[in-house]
């Protein structure tokens, strides 16, 4: 990540996140791609950063959960 020295007023700051198909447990997943089952612990690390920088607000482009609605698990993921 790299931060940038910004001159004059600053209005707000915010950040974007997207795709970040939270499962129902940490290190599980339904998706075929392995890469999923670490989906928890980097955004774990997004909002630490997120965090860190201090933004006014952060919007989430979607793909917030991987069960889609007719799949097991969907309900306790989205309720995470």
């Amino acid at each position: 990540m790299t931060i940038k020295k910004v001159t004059g007023q600053r209005i707000l700051r915010f950040a974007a996140i997207a795709d970040t198909h939270l499962g129902p447990v940490d290190g599980v997943s339904p998706s075929p791609w392995l890469t999923n089952r670490h989906a928890s612990s980097r955004l774990r690390y997004a909002v630490q950063c997120i965090n860190r920088i201090g933004v006014d607000f952060t919007i989430h482009l979607g793909d917030i959960v991987h069960p889609l609605p007719h799949q097991d698990g969907y309900n306790p993921a989205a309720q995470r």
